[in-house]
């Protein structure tokens, strides 16, 4: 009876320690490796360990060798089924800005086990706030721009639906 009594303690508490304790610099650079498989390089960054993931200071992403975005700091999060990815001071570089409405601004993606091949979004800059999702089978990114401020930068961009203006864009 006792021993029944202890296994949820014994089961958090294995949790927990994995949580602390796991290897979240080494986790980091397998995704790298992941990432390069489609093209996609982070450079130029610090890598400091904190104690639920990775944060990155002053990375630059690089897309097949051009680089299209750098920021300020990338924190990445990763509890077991959720993974939260938090972009600070994200700026597209001029030849990019075409595709990607992103200047001075904050990214926060976050990846959920229980919604597969699928990672929400939501944007703030300069033209205000964007939330959406980019789907990764149809490799599709559509953000909805929920709170207007300045979108004149970036109106030729966007489009207008039922529900207001809107971003879309395939990448293949």
């Amino acid at each position: 009876m006792q021993m029944v009594r202890y296994t949820p303690l014994f089961l958090l508490l294995f949790f927990l320690s994995f949580l602390l304790l796991a290897p979240k610099r080494e986790l980091y650079f397998q995704l790298e490796k992941e990432m390069a498989k489609s093209g996609i390089y982070i450079s130029g960054e610090s890598v400091k360990e904190t104690t639920l993931g990775v944060e990155l200071e002053h990375p630059r992403i690089l897309y097949e060798g051009a680089q299209i975005l750098s920021a300020k700091r990338i924190k990445i999060v990763t509890v077991l089924l959720y993974t939260r990815v938090v972009a600070e001071g994200m700026e597209a570089q001029k030849g990019i800005g075409m595709l990607i409405p992103v200047k001075a601004g904050n990214l926060l993606a976050t990846y959920r086990i229980w919604e597969p091949g699928k990672i929400a979004l939501e944007l703030f800059g300069k033209f205000g706030r964007a939330v959406g999702y980019y789907d990764m089978k149809e490799s599709l990114l559509h953000l909805d721009i929920v709170e207007e401020s300045d979108i004149s930068t970036i109106k030729s961009l966007l489009k207008k639906g039922k529900n207001g203006w809107y971003y879309e864009e395939r990448f293949r």
